[in-house]
């Protein structure tokens, strides 16, 4: 799961920094048994998920593997303005709990 999640993050980010070109945020948030991850620029354009490359292309893959991985992902344009957020949540199962010592 921590490295779906790493792939995840640094997809994100890779695409605020590469086709956004401005500063961004990363935000995490731990609700109850859900891990949600938020990338928030200032940039415009609205994020979609283009078909799958080849092997061969250097890009393309970032926006269908944060679709594919997660349990949710979503965009959220800001209002008025330009800048989006792309986010995704993911489960997190319990892990076996440690002996009381």
């Amino acid at each position: 799961m921590g490295d779906a999640v790493a792939v995840m993050v640094s997809e994100l980010a890779m695409n605020a920094v590469q086709y956004a070109r401005t500063q961004f945020d990363v935000t995490v948030e731990m609700t109850g048994q859900a891990l949600r991850v938020e990338v928030s620029d200032s940039g415009g354009g609205n994020p979609e998920a283009l078909p799958f490359q080849s092997a061969a292309s250097p890009r393309g893959r970032g926006l269908q593997i944060v679709r594919q991985l997660p349990d949710q992902y979503g965009v959220i344009p800001v209002e008025g303005g330009a800048g989006k957020s792309v986010w995704f949540r993911v489960a997190i199962k319990a892990g076996p709990k440690s002996p009381a010592r």
